[in-house]
């Protein structure tokens, strides 16, 4: 499922976050900032495969699994307003609803594809702090090389650049070991 819409522009992190988390060294109105937190926080909704915060309603269209398991593409459900499947409204209180994990169990479900519209609430009030701290990360790494480069040097001076690997420049990555934490947020069905 891809995002579109207002929530693309909505940041795990703010630009005043990052100036004060910085001591000043990224200023709010440096022409980069807003867009390198916009791609730290899209990175981080592909890789959990939903919009993770804010609480939001969203109507699906889902291919049937062909078992007793529906997985909505969202975890932190909130609510359950309507499942329709094959065209007949789903009464929901025979259903039993993974509230944390956004699977419906309860019956089996139809292996049509498209055959299972769903609408639903999912969603954090509050951004989790450990993804907001990783979107800072990650929108530093990426303005503290903005051009790609490594290292400069001169007769009298080096400066080494933002690197996320031995000879890789910085950029708007998630490293091996940061995945653990975007990781809790992806939904059980993401591949």
């Amino acid at each position: 499922m891809t995002e579109s819409g207002p929530v693309d522009t909505m940041t795990f992190a703010s630009a005043q976050l990052l100036n004060a988390k910085s001591n000043g060294f990224f200023p709010v109105d440096h022409p980069d900032v807003e867009r390198a937190l916009r791609a730290a926080t899209s990175k981080i909704r592909k890789r959990a495969r939903w919009h993770i915060w804010p609480v939001m309603t969203k109507t699906v269209r889902l291919n049937g699994p062909g078992t007793k398991i529906l997985q909505l593409p969202a975890m932190h459900l909130t609510e359950v307003a309507s499942i329709v499947e094959l065209g007949k409204t789903i009464n929901l209180s025979r259903l039993d609803i993974g509230y944390d994990d956004g699977q419906i169990g309860g019956r089996f479900w139809t292996d049509r594809l498209g055959a299972i519209t769903a609408t639903f609430t999912a969603g954090y009030e509050e951004i989790p702090d450990e993804l907001e701290g990783l979107v800072l990360e990650m929108t530093a790494r990426a303005l503290g090389s903005p051009l790609g480069a490594i290292r400069e040097q001169t007769l009298s001076s080096n400066v080494t650049w933002s690197a996320t690997a031995p000879n890789v420049a910085g950029g708007t990555v998630i490293l091996d070991h940061e995945f653990a934490d975007v990781d809790e947020y992806r939904y059980p069905g993401a591949s």
